[in-house]
């Protein structure tokens, strides 16, 4: 018995050791601190519950301006990503197909480059947005202060997350970690597109 217990010991730090290192490290670009990640699940909020409407502004990749508040009327889907990150890799076929599927009149997804500064800076999120076949703009927010002002729920850790606003502005869905398939995610924001202004 004292050595299944041991066994069951050794296989349980294991587990707590191994399970830490398939999210983001302070190794690659969390000096230190806590990775926060979901397990992918959709948060629905119905349209009577959504808060107020968000704003956030800034800069893209390229440097131009870029404002939440010119998609007013359209549904975003706001995905926050950084190049250094594998889950944000690995969903990233996912969202970029999400955008090509779209009609663009009705939806959009924007992108939140995050974190990016202690890792490759500016350069390493262009080459990764280029690589992935990123055509969407994204917001360039080294300091994560861009999803800390669209959600409670959200934060600079936050990695991968994606955002669903409403046409009025509000937050209508979250995922907290990867999206847990296109088809999902589509369903969502079809939902939203179909809500009455």
């Amino acid at each position: 018995m004292t050595s299944l217990r041991r066994t069951l010991a050794v296989v349980a730090a294991l587990v707590a050791t191994v399970g830490p290192l398939s999210a983001c490290s302070d190794l690659q670009g969390t000096d230190g601190k806590t990775w926060i990640t979901g397990a992918g699940s959709i948060e629905e909020i119905a349209p009577a519950d959504r808060g107020k409407v968000v704003e956030a502004e800034g800069e893209d990749l390229d440097g131009d301006d870029l404002d939440l508040a010119d998609y007013r009327g359209k549904v975003v889907v706001l995905n926050v990503w950084a190049s250094w990150c594998p889950p944000c890799r690995a969903e990233m076929p996912t969202v970029v197909g999400l955008s090509e599927s779209l009609d663009p009149a009705n939806a959009v997804v924007l992108g939140i480059n995050t974190r990016q500064s202690g890792s490759g800076g500016l350069p390493a999120a262009q080459a990764f947005a280029e690589k992935a076949g990123i055509s969407f703009p994204s917001f360039y927010d080294p300091s994560g202060a861009v999803p800390l002002a669209l959600s409670d729920k959200l934060g600079p850790y936050s990695l991968p997350s994606t955002i669903v606003i409403d046409r009025q502005g509000r937050v209508a869905a979250i995922v907290l970690g990867e999206i847990p398939g296109q088809v999902s995610i589509r369903d969502v924001v079809d939902d939203v597109v179909a809500e009455d202004g």
